[in-house]
C-alpha cells in the first residue's frame, strides 16, 4: 500500500511525469489520491492525473482479446498526449512495451455543409482501423447504407452521417441498441482513429507484414496484430514500422517498491520486450518510510469511533453529496466536509481522511441478442408478428428518394417482407427441440396470430398456477428471523474481505425479506466469483441465530462438497452443526444424517437432489444454488415441501422463467453486478489448435506455479488427449475427470487437484457449476465448436 507515502510526496511537488504501479488496484489507489491532491489544491503546482487501464499482454498475443483495455488505453494516450504536464500513472504491465506516438492517434473533422466524398471517408475509416459491419453496434465500428454513414467512435459516440451527393446534410447523435437517432443535429465532429491514424502507404505495408507473420492468431489482421508491428518498435519482426514511444525511456519515472518485484516476477520468464529488467529496478523508488503514516480500509460503522480516537489531528470526510454527511449526525465533531467523487482513506500523523465513497467497476455495454453477420442466407427466422421465414439476405431499396437497407425474408408464395435494419428486433432465431423443417407463414393470413394466442392462452395458465403458488405462499405467516442480532455483524466481518456494495445491498433485501411475516421467493443473481455464496451465508447464520436450519441444494456432488468446506470454514467457528448429503454418503450415514436432521441436531445441511425428500425439525430457509440446472417440478416440489420456508434461488445465468417470474415481481431479484476490486476479467482466445500453443499456454502457467483445466468433453476418446499431452510435455501432472468416474473418486480427485498434487485437469463439461479453485488461472475449450452458447459462458 502506497497511498500515505504518495499523498505526501504530491503535497510536496512531484516532479516525475509517470508512476509506475504494480497492478490495476494499486494504480487505481495512486490515481485517487493524486486526484484528490489536485482536485483540493494541496500541491504548489496543480497538475492532472491520468490513469491507464492494466494491459497484461505478451509479444504476440491476439489483440482483439484485448478490445475494452485497448480502446481505453488508445484514449488515455491521446489525453495524455494533449494535458501539458499531465502525471501519468500506469500498472508495469502497460508499458512493457511501446506505446502509439501522437501522431498515430490524430483525429480528423467532418462538419456540415463541407465538401466531403462519400468514398474517401470510407476510405480513410478503414485506415484508421474502423470495421465495416451491416448494422453498427459496437465501438469501432462503421456502416455505409447508401448516403447514411454509421460510425461508432471509442469512447465517445456513435454518430449518424447523411450525405447529399458530397455534401454532408446531417450529423446526429444515435444510439446503437434501438438504432434510433437523436433530434438534435451537431455543427460538426470530431473522429479519433479506432486504431491508428494510417497513411494509405503504412496501412498497405503494416497489411503486408502482418499477413507474412509467425505469429499464431486466429485471424490476421490489423485488429489482432497491428499493434506488434507498428506500436512496438522493439519487436522480433523484420520490417516493423518503427513509431512507438517507449515511455520508461523517454519519460521521468517513479515507480512503487511492489512494482519492483512485478517487474522481477516478469522477467523471470522468457519475456520478449525491448525492455530489461534493469531499465525498471534503475529508476527512482517511491520511498515507503517517507512517514510513519498506514493506509486504512474505511466501514461505515467505524467512523464515529475513528472520528473521536483521533479528535486531535485534521480530520477530512469526503462524499458525493451532503446528504451522506447528515445521514452520520456528526454535527458536533471537528470534520472537515469535502465534496468529492474521489476515494481517500488515509491515516498520517496529523491527518485523518474518510471517503464515504467506493470504487466500482463500470458495466460493460452488451451486445444485442441477435446480429445481422451471426445470420447465414437460408436460414430460418421468426418474426414478431409475420411468424416463420427464411432469411434471404440484406437489399437495398430506395423508398421516397431515400435508399435504406433492409432485411429480406421470404414468406410462402414467393411473399416477402422488407424489414428496414433499424427494426431488427422484431426478429429472431427459430429454434426448434425438433428436427423436423418448419412450415413457412403465409403474409397476409391469420395462422401465425392464431397459433400465437394458443400459446398465449397456455402460457396464461402456467402462469396463473405459478401465480396462485406465489399468492398462497404470499398470505402465509412466514417465519420471522431476527436479522437485528448484533453477533450478524461479528459474522459478517469474520469473512477476511470487504463486501462489495452489490452484496451489502443484496443481504439488506434478503434480510428485509426474512424479517418481515411474508415468506421470501428471491433471485440472487450474479457472475461466477462475485460473492453470491457469501450473501447466503448471512443468511444461513442470521437464520440459525433465531433457532432454524437451513438447507443448501446443489445439482452436483462436487458443487456439494466444495459448498460443504465453505460452510466449514466460514459456520463451525460459530459452533454451527453442518452436514453434507450426497452420492458420496453411504446408506448407513446418510440414515443418520436424515434423523438428525428430523431431530433437529443439524442446523445446516448441503446436499444434492438427496435433500428432496428430507425432513426437518424447523427449517427455515432453502437456498438453491446453480437454479437453473433444477426442473420446474423440482423447484417447485421444494416449495410444496414447506410453504412456510423461505428460499433463496442462486444462478449466475438464471432461466428465462426464473428471470421473468423475478423481473415480474412474483418473486424478489438482488442482483450482483460489480465483482470484487480485485478481481481481474476474463480473457478468451479463439485460436487454431497445435502442439506449439498447447505447450506454450500449459507452460506459460506452469510458469507462475498456477493449474490448468483442460476440457475435453469426449469421454470416449479423453484418454487419448492424456497421452497427447503427456507426449508434450513429459513432466506435466494430469488428473481425469468425467461423469463416470465414481463420486468418491471424483472427489478424491478434485481435492488432490485443489492442494496441488495435479498441473492439469483434464475434464468434461462436469466442471462448469462454479467449482472454486482460485490456484486455476488457465481453462483450454478443446473443440469449442462443439460447445452450446449456454455451455461457453458458464465455463
Amino acid at each position: 500500500m502506497i497511498q500515505a507515502s504518495l499523498y505526501h510526496a504530491l503535497k510536496r511537488g512531484f516532479s516525475q511525469q509517470i508512476l509506475i504501479a504494480s497492478n490495476a488496484l494499486e494504480a487505481q489507489e495512486a490515481y485517487e489520491i493524486a486526484r484528490f491532491v489536485y482536485e483540493q489544491n494541496l500541491t504548489p503546482s496543480k497538475r492532472a492525473a491520468i490513469l491507464f487501464p492494466e494491459l497484461r499482454i505478451k509479444m504476440g498475443d491476439d489483440m482483439r482479446s484485448f478490445t475494452t483495455e485497448f480502446y481505453e488505453l488508445l484514449h488515455q494516450l491521446r489525453v495524455f498526449y494533449s494535458t501539458p504536464n499531465a502525471l501519468l500513472i500506469a500498472p508495469i504491465s502497460t508499458l512493457m512495451y511501446c506505446l502509439p506516438c501522437r501522431d498515430l492517434l490524430r483525429s480528423f473533422s467532418v462538419s456540415k455543409d463541407t465538401p466531403l466524398s462519400v468514398m474517401e471517408l470510407r476510405e480513410t475509416l478503414l485506415l484508421y482501423g474502423y470495421e465495416l459491419v451491416e448494422v453498427v453496434e459496437m465501438e469501432g465500428e462503421m456502416s455505409f447504407r447508401g448516403d447514411i454513414i454509421d460510425v461508432f467512435v471509442p469512447f465517445d459516440q456513435a454518430y449518424r452521417l447523411s450525405f447529399f451527393d458530397n455534401e454532408c446534410e446531417s450529423i446526429r447523435i444515435f444510439d446503437p441498441t434501438s438504432q434510433m437517432s437523436e433530434a438534435i443535429e451537431k455543427d460538426s465532429i470530431d473522429i479519433a482513429p479506432a486504431l491508428f491514424s494510417l497513411s494509405e502507404l503504412q496501412y498497405l505495408a503494416l497489411n503486408d507484414l502482418i499477413l507474412h507473420s509467425d505469429f499464431e492468431v486466429f485471424s490476421k489482421d490489423i485488429h489482432s496484430l497491428g499493434f506488434w508491428y507498428l506500436a512496438h518498435n522493439g519487436s522480433q519482426e523484420k520490417g516493423s514500422i518503427e513509431q512507438g514511444v517507449d515511455f520508461i525511456k523517454t519519460y521521468a519515472c517513479l515507480i512503487t517498491p511492489s512494482a519492483i518485484e512485478e517487474a522481477k516476477e516478469i522477467f523471470s520468464f522468457d519475456f520478449a520486450s525491448s525492455l530489461k529488467l534493469e531499465d525498471f529496478t534503475s529508476l527512482a523508488v517511491l520511498d515507503p518510510q517517507d512517514d510513519s503514516s498506514s493506509d486504512i480500509d474505511i466501514l461505515p460503522k467505524t467512523i464515529d469511533s475513528l472520528i473521536s480516537l483521533n479528535a486531535h489531528k485534521q480530520i477530512s470526510l469526503i462524499g458525493k453529496n451532503q446528504a451522506l454527511f447528515k445521514s452520520l449526525e456528526l454535527t458536533d465533531l471537528p470534520v472537515k466536509y469535502i465534496i468529492s467523487e474521489c476515494v481517500v482513506n488515509l491515516y498520517t500523523r496529523d491527518e485523518l481522511i474518510i471517503s464515504l465513497n467506493t470504487l466500482t467497476k463500470p458495466k460493460k455495454r452488451k451486445k444485442p441478442r441477435l446480429g445481422l453477420d451471426e445470420l447465414n442466407i437460408g436460414e430460418y427466422v421468426v418474426h414478431n408478428d409475420y411468424g416463420i421465414g427464411i432469411f434471404r439476405g440484406i437489399n437495398q431499396a430506395n423508398i421516397l428518394g431515400n435508399v435504406r437497407d433492409f432485411v429480406e425474408i421470404a414468406y410462402q408464395s414467393e411473399d416477402k417482407l422488407l424489414l428496414p435494419v433499424e427494426n431488427l428486433h422484431l426478429i429472431d432465431r427459430y429454434i426448434s427441440a425438433s428436427s423436423g423443417v418448419p412450415i413457412l407463414d403465409r403474409l397476409g393470413k391469420t395462422s401465425f396470430a392464431k397459433l400465437k394466442e394458443k400459446v398465449r392462452i397456455k402460457l396464461f395458465e402456467i402462469a396463473d398456477a405459478i401465480i396462485k403458488m406465489a399468492a398462497k405462499r404470499n398470505l402465509l405467516e412466514g417465519k420471522k428471523i431476527d436479522t437485528n442480532n448484533p453477533e450478524i455483524l461479528k459474522f459478517r466481518s469474520s469473512c477476511g474481505f470487504v463486501l462489495t456494495s452489490d452484496q451489502e445491498r443484496s443481504i439488506e433485501e434478503i434480510f428485509s425479506d426474512i424479517s418481515s411475516s411474508k415468506v421470501m421467493d428471491r433471485l440472487l443473481s450474479g457472475d461466477v466469483g462475485f460473492g453470491k455464496t457469501e450473501v447466503a451465508l448471512n443468511a444461513i447464520f442470521a437464520v440459525y441465530k433465531s433457532g432454524l436450519q437451513s438447507m443448501i441444494i446443489v445439482p452436483t456432488t462436487l458443487l456439494s462438497n466444495q459448498h460443504f468446506n465453505t460452510l466449514q470454514n466460514r459456520l463451525v467457528p460459530f459452533n454451527i452443526k453442518i452436514a453434507k448429503l450426497d452420492g458420496s454418503i453411504k446408506n448407513a450415514q446418510k440414515s443418520s444424517i436424515l434423523r438428525s436432521l428430523e431431530v433437529g441436531e443439524i442446523d445446516v445441511v448441503v446436499g444434492t437432489h438427496a435433500l428432496l425428500g428430507a425432513r426437518f425439525k424447523n427449517l427455515g430457509l432453502i437456498v438453491i444454488d446453480e437454479e437453473h440446472k433444477f426442473g420446474v417440478k423440482q423447484k417447485e416440489s421444494l416449495k410444496e415441501l414447506a410453504q412456510d420456508v423461505h428460499l433463496l434461488s442462486m444462478s449466475a445465468t438464471p432461466i428465462p422463467r426464473t428471470l421473468n417470474m423475478a423481473l415480474s415481481e412474483i418473486k424478489g431479484m438482488s442482483s450482483l453486478l460489480t465483482p470484487p476490486i480485485e478481481r481481474q476479467g476474463n480473457r478468451t482466445f479463439l485460436k487454431e489448435k497445435s502442439p506449439e500453443l498447447l505447450k506454450e499456454v500449459i507452460q506459460r502457467e506452469l510458469r507462475r506455479n498456477g493449474q490448468i483445466f483442460y476440457i475435453h468433453n469426449n469421454i470416449a476418446t479423453i484418454l487419448g488427449a492424456k497421452q497427447e499431452l503427456n507426449g508434450l510435455i513429459p513432466h506435466l501432472k494430469i488428473a481425469v475427470l468425467h461423469s463416470q468416474i465414481p463420486s468418491l473418486q471424483s472427489e478424491k480427485i478434485m481435492l488432490d487437484f485443489a492442494n496441488g498434487t495435479y498441473h492439469l485437469l483434464l475434464c468434461t463439461s462436469i466442471v462448469e457449476s462454479g467449482i472454486h479453485l482460485p490456484n486455476a488461472n488457465t481453462m483450454i475449450v478443446d473443440s469449442a465448436d462443439r460447445f452450446g452458447l449456454a455451455d461457453l459462458p458458464q465455463l
